[in-house]
């Protein structure tokens, strides 16, 4: 399906920023192909630095890879604050100006972001970034190898929300022990619950104040202990990776329906059911690597 001029222009800007970041990173002394090579290679960075590369990355191969449908508003918006942010740390001399088509008008950004669909369209046997995607070809193409892919797909999606998933379940731990060590007359059991509701607490409030305001899903929510769940819940849903959750789930879900048949006997639905397992990582993979960065 053909994207409009904004979607085109959203994608080029992402394309774009993430280039110059790379550029960067080559200025410093950062070798390799894809973005986490090169940061990987370059060994002054700080964690949070390495962490903010790793989420451009994330939205970079989704912006590329599945052309930024499941990027949603709130991280395209998180996106150019914390590349920003890493532009501002990295302190590297500025872009050369050959390498920044001079004027910033919207139709200069459409046309770079045409003339890069385009490009990738006319080289769609090279994978878009081959520090990323490409390490997935052993697993996504050989049968019973392609769980492994599977699984890769299902914690692509999951990966992104793992934070506010985790303080989720620790803060409903806190909230068990809590009420559990009081009735129980256990000051330890109780102790531990609080410690450890107040740095789930204190842990989502500084998630809070690290995005941008008009980011924040409901941010008050944070400050009331309990309530602040729903907080937790938002920023899960709002960063989770949909489309390779799904895409992991049926690779492996189809699966255990053939190893279900198989376990009543029913050898024939097994291997049929277990190759549409393999060939759904088979379509998996051929669209990530030719139509997700290429024609629409």
């Amino acid at each position: 399906m053909p994207k409009s001029d904004d979607e085109l222009l959203e994608i080029g800007r992402i394309v774009a920023r993430t280039g110059e970041i790379e550029h960067r990173l080559t200025e410093l002394g950062g070798s390799g192909t894809g973005l986490r090579e090169k940061s990987e290679s370059v060994s002054e960075l700080t964690p949070d630095v390495r962490r903010k590369l790793a989420f451009i990355g994330s939205v970079r191969n989704r912006a590329a890879h599945e052309g930024g449908e499941t990027i949603s508003p709130e991280e395209i918006t998180r996106f150019h604050a914390v590349a920003d942010e890493v532009l501002t740390a990295l302190a590297a001399p500025s872009v050369p100006a050959e390498a920044v088509p001079a004027g910033n008008s919207a139709e200069d950004e459409k046309s770079e972001a045409r003339r890069s669909r385009k490009k990738t369209a006319r080289n769609k046997r090279m994978p878009a970034d081959s520090g990323e995607e490409g390490k997935s070809l052993p697993f996504a193409l050989v049968p019973m190898a392609h769980l492994v892919f599977g699984l890769q797909r299902l914690f692509d999606g999951v990966i992104p929300a793992a934070v506010p998933l985790l303080l989720l379940l620790l803060e409903c731990v806190s909230l068990i022990l809590i009420p559990v060590g009081v009735h129980h007359g256990s000051p330890v059991a109780a102790f531990c619950g609080g410690v450890l509701l107040a740095g789930c607490v204190g842990a989502g409030a500084l998630d809070a104040f690290r995005l941008p305001a008009d980011a924040r899903p409901a941010g008050w929510l944070i400050w009331v202990p309990g309530i602040n769940c729903f907080y937790f819940l938002c920023r899960m849903f709002q960063t989770l990776g949909y489309l390779s959750l799904f895409e992991g789930i049926v690779i492996l879900g189809v699966w255990c329906a053939a190893l279900l048949l198989a376990a009543r006997g029913e050898w024939i639905a097994a291997s049929a059911v277990g190759a549409a397992s393999y060939g759904v990582s088979v379509l998996v993979w051929f669209h990530a690597q030719y139509n997700g960065a290429g024609v629409a």
